[in-house]
């Protein structure tokens, strides 16, 4: 056989139609097949198998015929025995379904990994190929993975993006060079300028900038959107000069990035068109008229007062850009009171929209939490501080409060998620209680519970009712595995 790569395809064809009808075939020089003084047919084969089988899993390219260098020693000892058939049982057959298992990984990775244990060599593939997909456990796979899992991921194509991800997550992407910039696709480009954002927001912009006035439209598009990551007033000169850029797509992106810059140049030139337009009426219930803009000038078009998509009021499109720029100073300052206070007092529908996206973009914690209880949304609860979140969603919940569908199953899931874990006893106990009722909106929230409730809430779910059944068993079973892997490692 000339190379590697068709004798494992002629290795795979005599297993397929056997010996009798298909000859062993010979091994090139480069694969080291053991020495066996005339073995049968039958024992060839399971040799010539049992050897392409390992290459194949090691990552070893077998369309190329150099040997890669030995696997150097692990450093770490082998996880304890119970830990280890922990992993496999994760790995092998998830308690809970598929859904529940990234969850199940990262903690057992964590755990692994604080106690200083790596993950046996036989597990090694399968870890990797699940880690492979999550990208929130590429730095703790890799860990634990250890010396010979490394080895492993830098033989095999499929794995080495785990190398780029993990080192990204630390270092960002500052060894980029300009000629491997400008071969990258524009995805991978988002997303190397994304990582970098995170660690190192100005050389990403710089690298950005390197290539920006050569990028077609929609690459401009794609690539000015991952300036979100690392937002801040250093990137305003740039996204002040993406406003005159010739796509509209790419002006429109430079407006929503700069809606999160209310101290800008732009946001003072729309809170001084905004703030003329405001006036309080009333004496006993006072309220703020908002007077929409009568016509926008070419300095007010390029700030984002462009015309409004069809079927939507001009001057109410209008409005809704303006106040959704604009610093929200704008509307304390017209009523001298809080944001819990003006809230109320603030009745135009454009004007309010316009608000919702402003505290949204620039995570105003005070004006969420000012909003939070009048309009329910997922992103303005996440802005919320995490100590106020479960008390904001049980009172939500048990008092009905929604946005016209009550506590309908999306909104109540939806909630659910925006409180981080782990959630406290008691606030698990209320949840489930009131979800005990609900068999769909249980369902659909078995994942979140399984990933936020403490293991100290089974006890409760064995009450769960018989109809229940399929449900409680999931989160039982989920939260003891994840106390077992935790004892494990103690």
């Amino acid at each position: 056989m000339s190379t590697v790569e068709e004798w494992w395809d002629a290795v795979a064809a005599a297993a397929l139609l056997g010996t009798a009808r298909r000859g062993v075939p010979t091994a090139p020089e480069t694969v080291p097949m053991p020495d066996r003084r005339g073995p049968s047919a039958q024992t060839a084969l399971l040799d010539a198998s049992a050897l392409g089988g390992a290459m194949v899993r090691s990552g070893r390219p077998l369309r190329t015929g150099s040997a890669p260098a030995a696997a150097p020693a692990d450093r770490l000892p082998v996880a304890p025995a119970g830990g280890v058939q922990l992993l496999e049982l994760v790995l092998n057959q998830t308690p809970g379904g598929a859904d529940l298992r990234g969850d199940l990984l990262g903690h057992w990775l964590a755990c692994a990994n604080a106690a200083g244990y790596r993950v046996p060599s036989r597990l090694l593939p399968r870890l990797l190929d699940q880690a492979l997909t999550r990208p929130e456990l590429h730095r703790d796979a890799l860990a634990a993975a250890d010396a010979r899992g490394a080895w492993l991921v830098a033989n095999r194509r499929r794995w080495r993006p785990m190398i780029a991800s993990a080192q990204a997550a630390v270092a960002g992407e500052r060894s980029l060079d300009d000629a491997a910039w400008a071969r990258e696709p524009t995805a991978a480009r988002a997303e190397m300028l994304t990582r970098l954002r995170a660690a190192d927001p100005a050389a990403a912009r710089e690298r950005l900038e390197s290539t920006w006035a050569s990028e077609k439209a929609a690459d401009r598009a794609t690539l000015i959107k991952t300036l979100r990551t690392g937002l801040s007033p250093e990137d305003e000169p740039f996204l002040e000069r993406a406003l005159d850029d010739r796509s509209a797509d790419v002006r429109g992106s430079a407006r929503l990035l700069l809606d999160a810059l209310p101290g800008s140049a732009r946001g003072q030139r729309l809170g001084a068109l905004l703030r003329p337009l405001i006036s309080v009426t009333g004496i006993v219930r006072r309220t703020l008229h908002v007077a929409p803009p009568a016509e926008a000038d070419a300095a007010a078009t390029r700030d984002g007062l462009d015309q409004a998509p069809k079927g939507r009021s001009q001057r109410g499109h209008w409005l809704q850009q303006l106040t959704a720029g604009a610093p929200l100073e704008v509307w304390t300052d017209a009523t001298g009171r809080d944001p819990a206070a003006t809230w109320p007092m603030i009745t135009d529908p454009d004007a309010r929209a316009g608000i919702i996206s402003a505290v949204i973009a620039r995570r105003d914690p005070v004006w969420a939490r000012a909003l939070v209880d009048d309009v329910h949304r997922g992103e303005l609860l996440e802005i919320v501080p995490n100590a106020d979140r479960e008390a904001i969603v049980l009172r939500q919940l048990l008092t009905g409060a929604g946005s016209g569908t009550g506590s309908g199953a999306t909104t109540i899931s939806a909630r659910l998620r925006a409180v981080p874990g782990p959630w406290s006893l008691d606030f698990s106990r209320t949840i489930l209680d009131l979800l005990a009722a609900r068999e769909r909106e249980l369902t659909r929230s078995v994942a979140t519970l399984a990933a936020r409730m403490p293991p100290e809430i089974v006890p409760d779910l064995h009450r769960l009712p018989d109809a229940l059944a399929k449900q409680r068993n999931q989160l039982i079973q989920h939260l003891s595995l994840v106390h077992a892997i935790t004892e494990a490692f103690q």
